[in-house]
């Protein structure tokens, strides 16, 4: 990251303020009218805001926000049915990147699960890097590309 230091001395007084600069995380969160909206129009929504531990399929907290969203939306709509799809940015290889963003999709069914939604209404499949919707060449682009998707079957 970035750091910025600022310096101010007077006589026998010194003040040294710095300052850590972190990048904008970008998120895309939308409720479960969104999300539905965006299905019926393109036949699919990118869900961003759904966090894994790097390299792992195991959800991070913070992760519930988006995810009580999904819940609703599956709930809300009962014929509604899914193929919920991992993608990855393209470190690592693309078999190993495969087997993660299906293991995602799989962690993210096993959520809506949970919460009584019926498996059978849901599909999964593991792109990988398959599908980017950004650059592989800068952080923010990775970024975009590790993603949940929902498109509608």
């Amino acid at each position: 990251g970035t750091a910025w230091a600022h310096l101010w001395a007077k006589e026998n007084y010194y003040e040294l303020t710095i300052v850590d600069q972190e990048g904008f995380e970008k998120q895309l969160i939308f409720s479960a009218k969104e999300m539905k909206e965006k299905l019926d129009i393109e036949g699919r929504v990118a869900i961003y805001g759904i966090r894994f531990d790097f390299d792992k399929a195991a959800l991070k907290l913070g992760s519930e926000k988006v995810l009580t969203e999904m819940v609703k939306l599956m709930k809300d709509y009962p014929d509604l049915r899914v193929e919920i799809q991992g993608h990855t940015d393209n470190v690592g290889s693309r078999e190993y990147n495969l087997d993660l963003s299906q293991r995602r999709a799989q962690t993210v069914r096993d959520y809506l699960s949970l919460y009584g939604i019926d498996s059978s209404r849901m599909t999964l499949k593991g792109y990988g890097f398959d599908m980017p919707v950004s650059s592989n060449d800068t952080e923010e682009g990775r970024a975009l590309n590790r993603r949940v998707e929902l498109k509608k079957r």
